[in-house]
């Protein structure tokens, strides 16, 4: 019992420190209005000691970690285009569309991209969202 108590600590833990260095990307909404289906609440950080926490009425929200750019929808809302472009340039580096109903993440490697500036822009019915990001 013992070694699985520790074996959940050292899980929480890590995803904490995991957490801790992801760099959350900020979307907003581009022309649209969302309408609030669910709003969520997520922390930032399991350990810090000043926990940050925020509340969103997007279902989606994309991140920076690892070297991949992660895009995350908390329930479906159908099909969803993300692009990804050079910010100076405006040159596509990635397209995807993704059916958030049977898979409601995804994950983009970035290991291979220059470093710069970088515009994400996720689109799914009326809504697009768009947020910046630097590698």
């Amino acid at each position: 019992m013992k070694q699985v108590l520790i074996a959940v600590v050292s899980l929480f833990m890590f995803t904490g420190i995991s957490l801790a260095n992801a760099e959350e990307i900020n979307l907003s909404n581009v022309g649209t209005t969302v309408t609030p289906t669910r709003p969520r609440v997520t922390s930032t950080s399991l350990m810090s000691t000043s926990s940050v926490s925020t509340v969103s009425v997007d279902p989606v929200s994309a991140f920076v970690e690892n070297d991949e750019l992660v895009v995350v929808f908390d329930f479906s809302v159908g099909t969803a285009q993300i692009t990804v472009t050079e910010s100076e340039t405006g040159n596509v580096v990635h397209y995807s569309t993704l059916d958030t109903s049977v898979n409601p993440e995804t994950y983009i490697p970035v290991d291979m991209w220059e470093s710069g500036k970088y515009k994400l822009k996720i689109e799914y019915g009326s809504v697009k969202l768009q947020g910046k990001f630097n590698l």
